[in-house]
């Protein structure tokens, strides 16, 4: 189905910032920030591709704390499925983690994995990623040093222990915000973020091999964007060939409004970063907040103010990589609500699982909707035209 409430809706709920993730065999789960028992907490539902139905909706256990930024979630090799968020606790907010196993889907208790102990600071914005070897990985902004810096920690496979939390770039300055994690087919992981240095704004992107614990110098996505660009909300994805595409919202052009804009960089030794150019096929209204997921192809969805009001938009690139297909609209309600924060998911089939905070419910607090796209959908249908 496409364009339903993923959720039980509630007057008082409070649905938003959905993050959904897809295993290797075509199932799908998803969670959000959820408040209808009036405690903050957060919430899951797995798609079974053999029901074609989500099933679950309910809370993770221990999971009731105020929270800070939006979740996100990850599938193992194996099934096993893993949450990621930022919760207020003693004072200050902090990254929490909890595994859901393929075994019996009974969610563990939550377990901190940002390890400081020093005064308040703010820990938010968490990613996550498991490999096909089985080691997790989570990313965030930390402000424990000062100005918001990128760590990132590591379970590996068969330790239930974190290893301790570190800078990504250790020698980085200014500001560095908003990360993003993604594996390639090898257990390599990358993460993009924004760094920001006085009136300059660049997004970076750096990458740790498989097993190692020293990340690759970073690296500009897209060369030195002009100080007008100021990058915001960075997604990174990489399809089965190795080829990487980066969007992000882009402010060059705010005399209009933001755009989403992309580069990519194929999986050829010595291929450098493309000239960033937009997304989108029609230049109106503001568009925000980039999601991208990649298998043999990459899928992206997005906030696209084009028809007034915010929408969530979605687009295939096409096979050369030069730019996008025909951009749809995802939500089908009357104009007049707010669509916003879409995130998506897509299967070894080319299957597509789009999530977003919705308002269309007048009266009612924000909901999480959903849209499952068939991989067929990308091509049109034509009726056979008889000849006589």
């Amino acid at each position: 189905a496409c364009d339903v409430p993923l959720a039980q809706q509630s007057p008082a709920a409070g649905q938003t910032l959905a993050a959904v993730d897809f295993d290797r065999v075509g199932n799908a789960f998803a969670v959000w920030n959820d408040n209808r028992t009036g405690n903050n907490s957060i919430y899951g539902a797995l798609f079974t591709r053999l029901s074609s139905q989500w099933h679950g909706d309910v809370s993770i256990p221990g999971s009731s704390l105020p929270a800070a930024s939006a979740p996100a979630v990850a599938f193992g090799p194996v099934g096993e499925t893993i949450a990621v968020w930022a919760a207020v606790n003693g004072g200050d907010s902090d990254i929490w983690a909890a595994l859901r196993p393929a075994t019996d889907g009974t969610w563990f208790a939550p377990v901190q994995v940002n390890d400081d102990s020093a005064p308040p600071a703010v820990q938010e914005r968490p990613d996550v990623v498991i490999t096909r070897g089985g080691d997790t990985y989570v990313v965030w902004e930390d402000s424990r040093l000062g100005d918001p810096d990128i760590f990132w920690t590591r379970r590996q496979r068969g330790n239930p222990a974190w290893e301790p939390a570190r800078r990504l770039h250790p020698t980085s300055t200014g500001i560095q915000l908003q990360p993003a994690i993604v594996a390639d087919g090898l257990g390599n992981v990358h993460v993009v973020w924004v760094d920001r240095r006085g009136v300059q704004s660049l997004v970076m992107i750096a990458h740790l091999r498989s097993g190692s614990s020293t990340w690759s110098p970073p690296e500009p996505v897209g060369g030195s964007l002009p100080p007008s660009a100021h990058p915001a909300n960075p997604s990174l994805a990489i399809d089965r060939s190795g080829n990487m595409i980066v969007a992000w919202e882009d402010n060059r052009q705010a005399a209009t409004a933001p755009d989403i804009f992309f580069s990519r960089r194929e999986a050829v030794p010595g291929s450098t970063w493309s000239a960033p150019v937009p997304l989108h096929d029609v230049a109106a209204g503001a568009q925000r907040w980039p999601a991208l997921a990649a298998f043999d192809t990459v899928v992206a969805a997005w906030e696209d103010a084009r028809l007034g009001d915010s929408d969530i938009y979605q687009a295939w690139l096409k096979p050369d990589g030069s730019g996008w297909e025909t951009n749809r609209r995802i939500n089908r309600d009357a104009p007049g609500a707010v669509q916003s924060h879409p995130d998506i998911a897509l299967d070894p089939d080319g299957n597509a699982v789009i999530v977003w905070t919705d308002a269309r419910n007048a009266g009612l607090a924000p909901d999480v909707y959903v849209c499952y796209r068939r991989g067929l959908e990308r091509y049109p249908l034509y009726q056979p035209l008889i000849l006589r």
